[in-house]
């Protein structure tokens, strides 16, 4: 008699990340490992690039954030506190 063990992959598998995958501002600041309203704020001031979504009927939409950038702003935080 012989076990059968599942082979299908699980969350917690290693996936490759596309640098195009969008984000919203709550996954965005979960990697960067800040607040929401800190990434809302970079991307009010220019720190981090940024979509918006289709705007609904209360404004612009909801912005979006690219993977390849927010790794770029981790990889240069200076670009993101301030310092200069």
């Amino acid at each position: 008699m012989s076990i059968i063990t599942d082979q299908s992959p699980t969350s917690e598998d290693p996936q490759p990340e596309d640098p195009e995958t969008l984000l919203t501002t709550g996954e965005a600041a979960a990697r960067l490992r800040v607040v929401p309203q800190t990434v809302a704020r970079w991307a009010s001031e220019g720190r981090l690039r940024h979509t918006r979504t289709l705007g609904g009927a209360k404004g612009p939409g909801h912005r979006r954030f690219r993977l390849g950038d927010l790794d770029e702003a981790a990889l240069a935080p200076a670009a993101c506190d301030g310092a200069q």
